[in-house]
C-alpha cells in the first residue's frame, strides 16, 4: 500500500478525456509525468490489458508534486491497496482497465450523459486544481469521484474561459477543441468506501471501492495530467430477466451498416437481433448518396420509398476553385444510363430510421435504446455481448456471429487497439447547417459542391430539402486552429476565403449548433476475428471528400450479410471464412483511397489527368459513381502517378495471420442466454 501524504488540495476530474499536470513552475514543468519520482516501475504481469499504450504497474510510486494536494481532499492519507489489473473485477475491468475515453465509458455503461460537479478547486499560476464527481445526468447519480489537476498554460487561449467556469466537463471541451491526447493508466487500487462516504452514501459499511491512477499524455509524449479516478460501488452480479431467444447473429448498431446487414440476414430466414444505443429519429451527419449505393438500396427493397418521400435529387458533383469559378459537373446520366444515375441528398434521421423500420419489416428483432458494452469470449472466440436495456438493466446474449456495425464507436476496435490512422488522411472536420442559402439553377440544384480552400482544404456544400444546406470543412488542424479554435469564429473566417461558398452562404443563415470532428481516416488492423465481423465505419473510414460514407456502409453491410449467411450454413465462423470479404473490401477502399490522396496533392487536377489520359474518364467517373467492385482499376492507379503522390496499399485490414489467446481482452460469458 501507498500511504497518502497530508498536505494542501489536489482536484480531479475525468470526462471524455481530461487534462492536467504537476504544481511546478512552467520553465521547470517535467516532460513526462513521472518525473520527479524517479520513475515509474516497469510493467510487470500487465500482459492482459487490451491497449499496446498502457503502461501499468502494479505499485506505481505516487510524483511527489501530487503529495501537497491531497490532504486537502476527502481522501486524506487514506492508502491506496495497489492490486494488477486482471484482479480488477467487473464490471470495473470494463469501466477502468482501458487506455480510453473514460466519460464516454461511463456514459454507456449508466445510459446518460454525464455532467460534472466540482467539490473545490484551487488555482496557482500555471496549474488549476479541481476535486470533482461525476454524475449522471438525467437521475443525479454520483458516478465517479476524481482529482485532477490542470495545466493550464498547456492550452490555447480560447479553451481556458471554458475549463476556468467550470460548468462543462473537461473531456467534452477538448474533443470540440480536437486536441489529441491519450490516457496511459498506471496502476489500479482499491480504497475503503467509508471514505467517499459524503459522495457514495449508498455503499455499504466495508465495502471496497476501485479506482486507477491515471496519465493523460500529449501527442508529442509530454505530460498534461495526473489522475486518481474512483467509481462508486456497482452490482457485478445483476443479470436482466431480458428475454432472450436462440438468435443466429447479432448486429450492434443501426445505421446504415447494420440495417442493410440485419435486413439481408433476415430475408435468407436468420434470426436477428440489433441492438442500437440510440432512439431513432436522431441526426447524423454524412447527407450525400453516391450513385451506386442505389443497388443496394434496390435489393434491400426501399426505392420506391426514397421516391415518395421526396428527397432532393443529386445529378452531378462539382468543384469549385477559391475565386469562385466552377467546373463543369460531373453529370453523372453522362456516364450511365440507368436509374441509379440520379442519387439523392438525404436527411439521415429520416433515411437512416427508414432503414432500421425496413430491417423491422423483415423480421428482425430491433432493441434501441440498448447500449453494447462489452463482447464475450469462450474458447478463443466471440459468442455474443454483454449490453444494457433501455431500462438500465444488464444482460449477456449470445450468438453464433456477432456484427459490429457500431459506426465511428468502433467498439471492437477501441476495446482492443485495433484502430490505425491513415498517416497523411488525418483531417478536423466542422460543420453545420444553413436555411435558404443560394441554390444553382437547374439540374444543378441538387448539386454536392466541393470548395477549395488553401492547404488543399475543402468545403462541402450539400443541398437538402426545405431549403436546408449541409455545410462543412475539411482540413489539417493546424490550418483551421491558426487563430481560433471557436467553431463559428472559423467558420466566419474560412467563408471568406471561397468566393463561391461566400456567395451561396452569404443569402442564407446558419442555424443549430456546430460539430466537430477529428481522425478522420482510418482502417481496423483486421476485418474479423472468429465469431466476429466489423462492417462499415466499424471497420474503417475513408476521408468523406467524394461522399463514401453511406455507400461503404450499405456496400459493406451487404458483402457481410452475404458472408456471414454462407458461414452460417457451413458453420464455420472463424475468421478465416471472411477472408474474401476483407479482401474485396480492402480493395473497394483502395481504389477511393488512392483518389483522395490525388485530390489532397497540390500537384494533382482532375483536368490535367483527364487531358493526359482522355481513355480515364470512363474509369475516373466509376470511381465517382462507387462501381468499384470486380474491375481492375491499375491503369488509373499508374496515370494518378504521374500528378500526385499516391501510396501503397495499406496492408492491414485483413483477417489476422494468427489469433492469439491473449490478443485482445474480452469479457468472458457468464449466464448468457445461448443459442
Amino acid at each position: 500500500m501507498f500511504l497518502i501524504p497530508a498536505a494542501a488540495p489536489l482536484i480531479l476530474e475525468t470526462t471524455r478525456f481530461s487534462i492536467g499536470i504537476c504544481d511546478l513552475p512552467h520553465n521547470h514543468r517535467p516532460n513526462r509525468c513521472d518525473s520527479g519520482s524517479g520513475g515509474l516501475p516497469d510493467r510487470s504481469g500487465m500482459d492482459s490489458i487490451p491497449s499496446r499504450r498502457m503502461k501499468t504497474t502494479e505499485s506505481p510510486t505516487l510524483p511527489a508534486e501530487l503529495s501537497p494536494i491531497l490532504a486537502a481532499s476527502l481522501l486524506g492519507g487514506t492508502p491506496l491497496a495497489w492490486l494488477p489489473a486482471p484482479e480488477v473485477p467487473a464490471p470495473y475491468q470494463q469501466l477502468l482497465v482501458h487506455d480510453h475515453d473514460m466519460t464516454s465509458e461511463l456514459a454507456g455503461f449508466h445510459q446518460d450523459s454525464i455532467s460534472l460537479a466540482i467539490l473545490q478547486s484551487r488555482q496557482t499560476e500555471n496549474t488549476y486544481f479541481r476535486e470533482v464527481t461525476l454524475h449522471a445526468a438525467t437521475s443525479g447519480t454520483p458516478v465517479e469521484y476524481g482529482l485532477i489537476e490542470i495545466l493550464l498554460d498547456s492550452f490555447p487561449a480560447a479553451i481556458r474561459p471554458l475549463i476556468l467556469a467550470g460548468d462543462t466537463p473537461l473531456g467534452t471541451i477538448l474533443t470540440s477543441s480536437g486536441l489529441e491526447f491519450r490516457s496511459e493508466p498506471q496502476g489500479f487500487f482499491t480504497i475503503p468506501a467509508d471514505v467517499l462516504h459524503p459522495v457514495f452514501p449508498q455503499s455499504p459499511t466495508g465495502a471496497k471501492l476501485f479506482g486507477r491512477y491515471n496519465h493523460l499524455i500529449h501527442e508529442d509524449g509530454s505530460c498534461l495530467a495526473r489522475i486518481l479516478e474512483i467509481l462508486p460501488l456497482t452490482s457485478a452480479n445483476h443479470q436482466s430477466l431480458f428475454p432472450m431467444k436462440n438468435y443466429d447473429a447479432i448486429i450492434i448498431g443501426g445505421g446504415p451498416a447494420g440495417s442493410t446487414c440485419a435486413a439481408l440476414l433476415a430475408e435468407k430466414g436468420h434470426r436477428v437481433l440489433l441492438l442500437e444505443k440510440d432512439r431513432f429519429p436522431r441526426y447524423h451527419v454524412g447527407e450525400s448518396l453516391m450513385p451506386f449505393c442505389w443497388f443496394t438500396l434496390e435489393r434491400l427493397g426501399v426505392v420506391d420509398r426514397m421516391a415518395d418521400i421526396g428527397y432532393t435529387k443529386k445529378h452531378s458533383v462539382q468543384f469549385a476553385t477559391q475565386d469562385g469559378r466552377i467546373s463543369a459537373p460531373f453529370y453523372f446520366f453522362e456516364h450511365l444510363d440507368h436509374p441509379a444515375a440520379t442519387t439523392w441528398q438525404v436527411e439521415r434521421a429520416e433515411f437512416d430510421l427508414m432503414l432500421l423500420d425496413n430491417a423491422r419489416s423483415k423480421g428482425v428483432e430491433v432493441r434501441e435504446n440498448t447500449t453494447a458494452l462489452d463482447f464475450l469470449k469462450e474458447d478463443g472466440r466471440i459468442i455474443g455481448i454483454r449490453a444494457r436495456t433501455e431500462d438500465g438493466e444488464p444482460f449477456e446474449v449470445t450468438a453464433p456471429i456477432t456484427l459490429d456495425c457500431t459506426g465511428r464507436d468502433a467498439l471492437f476496435q477501441r476495446k482492443n487497439g485495433w484502430r490505425k490512422r491513415d498517416p497523411k488522411l488525418n483531417k478536423i472536420a466542422i460543420w453545420t447547417l444553413y436555411q435558404d442559402a443560394m441554390r444553382d439553377p437547374g439540374l444543378d440544384e441538387g448539386a454536392t459542391t466541393i470548395a477549395y480552400l488553401d492547404g488543399r482544404g475543402w468545403f462541402w456544400n450539400i443541398p437538402l430539402r426545405n431549403g436546408i444546406v449541409s455545410s462543412g470543412i475539411v482540413a489539417e488542424r493546424d490550418y483551421l486552429y491558426r487563430d481560433s479554435r471557436d467553431p463559428a469564429e472559423i467558420y466566419a473566417r474560412e467563408i471568406e476565403n471561397n468566393a463561391w461558398i461566400k456567395e451561396h452562404l452569404s443569402q442564407g443563415r446558419q442555424f443549430g449548433e456546430y460539430w466537430v470532428t477529428g481522425e478522420y481516416s482510418y482502417r481496423s488492423e483486421h476485418c474479423a476475428t472468429d465469431g466476429l465481423v466489423l462492417v462499415g465505419d466499424a471497420f474503417a473510414f475513408l476521408d468523406p471528400v467524394f461522399s463514401s460514407g453511406v455507400f461503404l456502409a450499405l456496400k459493406s453491410g451487404e458483402m457481410a450479410a452475404d458472408a456471414t449467411h454462407a458461414a452460417l450454413l457451413s458453420g464455420d465462423i472463424s475468421a478465416n471464412t471472411f477472408a474474401d470479404y476483407g479482401e474485396d473490401l480492402c480493395g473497394i477502399i483502395e481504389v477511393m483511397r488512392q483518389l483522395v490522396y490525388a485530390f489532397y496533392d497540390e500537384n494533382f487536377s482532375f483536368g490535367k489527368l483527364i487531358r493526359a489520359h482522355p481513355h480515364l474518364r470512363a474509369k475516373l467517373t466509376d470511381c465517382l459513381i462507387g462501381n468499384i467492385q470486380g474491375q481492375d482499376f491499375t491503369d488509373l492507379s499508374e496515370a494518378l502517378k504521374e500528378f500526385a503522390d499516391i501510396p501503397a496499399p495499406l496492408e492491414h485490414g485483413r483477417i489476422p495471420s494468427r489469433l492469439q489467446a491473449d490478443e485482445f481482452s474480452i469479457t468472458p460469458c457468464a449466464n448468457a442466454a445461448t443459442p
